[in-house]
Order: structure tokens, then sequence, then C-alpha cells
């Protein structure tokens, strides 16, 4: 699963510290800001709903369904240049 979120920075990282979610022990977590766009992923959906709800609560926001259509359109053709 990934979960896409816009940024108003253009590049970062993002970390997130060790913790409990659900009632796992889970660690420190780090994603990376590229073009104002965090692909969250790599981790089971129960911990990457919550970074993206604590992400939320920053200055994250969810793509629109055209800036999403847009991003995957782009990794396909990124997928596509690199076969």
């Amino acid at each position: 699963m990934s979960i896409l979120l816009f940024c108003e920075n253009a590049s970062a990282i993002v970390t997130l510290e060790a913790g409990t979610i659900n009632g796992r022990r889970v660690e420190r977590r780090q994603y990376c800001v590229r073009n104002h766009i965090v692909d969250i992923s790599g981790y089971p959906d129960a911990v990457l709903h919550h970074d993206a709800e604590m992400l939320l609560g920053h200055s994250y926001r969810q793509p629109t369904p055209e800036e999403q259509d847009l991003y995957y359109q782009t990794q396909r053709m990124k997928g596509m240049i690199q076969e």
C-alpha cells in the first residue's frame, strides 16, 4: 500500500519516532519528500494510516484526484523509460 500526501516543502526527510501503534511496537520511520510529494509506503497498513493521519495534522494535505492521476502517470512513464 502507498499513501500520497502533498507538502509545502519541495524536498525534505520526514522522520516519525518509534512508538506503539494499535498495540504493536514500531520502529522509527523516514519518508522522503520529492517535488512536494511524500509517498508513505513500506510499512504495514495500520502504520501507514497512522503516519498519514499524523502528517495531515501538519503542513501536509491529500492530493486532488487530478494530482494523484498525474503522479501515477508520471511514475508509469518513468518505468517505461527505465525499461
